[in-house]
């Protein structure tokens, strides 16, 4: 469970049930995570992008047109599968390299290592 204040209000989010029931059918998604806490206030998505999506994107997962793309196919996911407004993802960081167990961003059952990830993140998430 991840906490967030939203306009002063503690809302409660499930990553892991918006990750596998809404955000991982969005076009262009190959892995998603979702980080947020109290002192962002926002939900922010780390995307690993599928190759057709960074070839639409020259390749380039850091330019910032590939980012505001990511983040409308999400927002727009999340709509459509009618989640709360504070369930969509307010930013996202494109990331290149799939998660693997030899890289660290997932556990010896496959699943998201979502403590790794966050501190492999930190730095974007608090900018």
């Amino acid at each position: 469970m991840i906490e967030l204040y939203v306009k002063g209000d503690s809302l409660w989010i499930e990553p892991g049930r918006l990750e596998e029931n809404v955000y991982r059918g969005t076009p262009g998604v190959e892995q998603v995570v979702l980080f947020g806490d109290r002192n962002i206030g926002m939900l922010v998505a780390v995307v690993v992008p599928t190759a057709k999506f960074l070839a639409a994107h020259d390749g380039r997962a850091s330019s910032p047109e590939a980012c505001r793309a990511m983040l409308a196919r999400l927002q727009d996911q999340g709509r459509a599968c009618g989640v709360a407004a504070h369930e969509l993802p307010a930013a996202v960081i494109l990331e290149t390299e799939r998660w693997t167990f030899a890289n660290g961003g997932l556990s010896a059952i496959g699943k998201v290592a979502r403590a790794e990830l966050k501190i492999r993140y930190l730095v974007c998430l608090y900018q």
